[in-house]
């Protein structure tokens, strides 16, 4: 079943070839995106962040929450609003899985896909297993929050991410953690090695603090990276 269900989203248009779709993480949003959005360096960037169902301003429909049905709804979410031909996916964790399996059942729309730390083995579902097995997850689940309350002081993830945690509904957060964990990152991992686009870029190993600052840094150019 497809969700038919409009999913929240933020959309800028560019001048660039090709458009940027940004999918986040496990209790994220698209709010963890901003920082390409207000870059000065790429105001020539077609993008486009859209919120899960039960993150950011996505409500959450309980029926309709399969990874199948996921990735089926942002197909078409994409094929119904992008602007420009070429689109790039960069998902970050989860997100990283969601982009992977869009990427390898519909690759003739996807030209470029980015996973940033994506769950491409088991050990890698360390933490949504953590979640989705929790007895307790209420407590399990406020008991994050604090840890990454530490984590953003220590300067290890961005700070926007307890903001929309604290937005999320905590039943999407256990159900998705869930449904990565049943799929298994092997299998994504085999998705991920499967995949026949021309360009797949993986940065299992690299946060997305350091993404972020490296984009900054070189001050990313689209057509130059992704279409060369």
């Amino acid at each position: 079943m497809v969700m038919n269900l409009q999913w929240a989203h933020t959309h800028r248009d560019g001048i660039s070839d090709a458009e940027l779709w940004l999918i986040h993480a496990l209790g994220d949003s698209s709010n963890v995106w901003d920082f390409l959005f207000d870059d000065p360096n790429m105001p020539h960037l077609a993008m486009t962040s859209i919120d899960l169902p039960g993150f950011g301003n996505t409500p959450f429909i309980e029926d309709n929450c399969e990874l199948e049905s996921l990735v089926k709804s942002l197909k078409n979410i994409i094929l119904e609003n992008r602007t420009k031909k070429t689109i790039v996916i960069i998902g970050h964790s989860v997100g990283g899985d969601i982009a992977t399996m869009l990427a390898s059942q519909y690759p003739e729309m996807i030209h470029v896909i980015i996973n940033v730390e994506g769950n491409l083995t088991n050990a890698d579902t360390f933490f949504s297993r953590e979640a989705a097995t929790s007895n307790e997850f209420g407590t399990w689940f406020e008991n994050f929050k604090d840890k990454v309350a530490d984590l953003i002081q220590s300067g290890d993830i961005p700070g926007s991410y307890l903001t929309s945690l604290n937005k999320c509904d905590p039943v999407a957060f256990q159900s998705l953690a869930s449904r990565i964990v049943a799929l298994g990152g092997d299998e994504l991992g085999k998705m991920y090695i499967g995949l026949t686009l021309k360009n797949v870029f993986g940065m299992v190993l690299i946060s997305l603090t350091r993404i972020i600052t490296t984009f900054r840094k070189r001050k990313f150019r689209y057509n130059s990276f992704f279409l060369s």
